[in-house]
C-alpha cells in the first residue's frame, strides 16, 4: 500500500463525499468537520494494525484531531476495537473502524467512483479521536436532524458510545 496514494484518496473522499450534502444525512454533510481538519493538517495518516493503534492511544498528544491508521487485512478488528474502546475511553479517546470486509453504510452516495477512488487496494481504517469531542459533535448534529434517516442499529451504536464511553 502506498501512503501517498492513500492520502490523495482520503482527500478525495473528504472533499467529494464527506463535505457534500447528502439526503441520507438529512441534507447535511456526512462529516461537516472533516474538511477543515484535513486542510488544517489536523489529521495524521499512518499504516499499521493493533500495535500502531495501541501506540497512538498510549502516546496521544492532541497535535492532531484525528489519527487515521490504514490496514490491509485485520481479522476481528471491529471486535478488538469494541473491547479496546473501554480502555481508550479512560483516556478520553475512541476508535472507529471501517472494515472493508464488513457491510458498508446504506448511503447510496458512497460510491468509490463517485467520490474519486484512485486506488485498487482494499484497505480499512481505524480512526482515533477525542471521545468528548466526538460526542459533542454528534449531539450538535443530532439537533440538526442528522440521524433522522439512519438505521436503528446505527442509532443504538451512537447511544451506546455516548452512554458507555463518557
Amino acid at each position: 500500500m502506498d501512503l501517498d496514494t492513500i492520502k490523495q484518496e482520503m482527500e478525495n473522499w473528504v472533499v467529494n463525499y464527506l463535505d457534500q450534502p447528502s439526503k441520507y444525512y438529512n441534507n447535511l454533510r456526512p462529516c461537516p468537520f472533516a474538511k477543515e481538519a484535513w486542510f488544517a493538517q489536523k489529521v495524521n495518516l499512518l499504516l499499521g494494525k493493533k500495535e500502531e493503534v495501541c501506540n497512538q492511544v498510549e502516546n496521544w498528544n492532541d497535535d492532531h484531531e484525528l489519527i487515521a491508521i490504514v490496514f490491509d487485512e485485520w481479522e476481528g478488528v471491529e471486535e478488538w476495537a469494541d473491547g479496546y474502546n473501554h480502555y481508550a475511553a479512560q483516556k478520553d479517546l475512541y476508535l472507529m473502524v471501517f472494515d472493508p470486509t464488513a457491510d458498508g453504510p446504506d448511503d447510496p452516495e458512497l460510491l468509490p467512483e463517485k467520490w474519486g477512488a484512485i486506488n485498487d487496494d482494499v484497505y480499512g481504517w481505524v480512526f482515533i479521536q477525542r471521545l468528548a469531542k466526538l460526542n459533542r459533535y454528534s449531539q450538535i448534529l443530532e439537533k440538526q436532524g442528522y440521524y433522522r434517516n439512519l438505521s436503528q442499529d446505527f442509532l443504538e451504536y451512537i447511544n451506546t458510545r455516548r452512554s458507555t464511553h463518557g
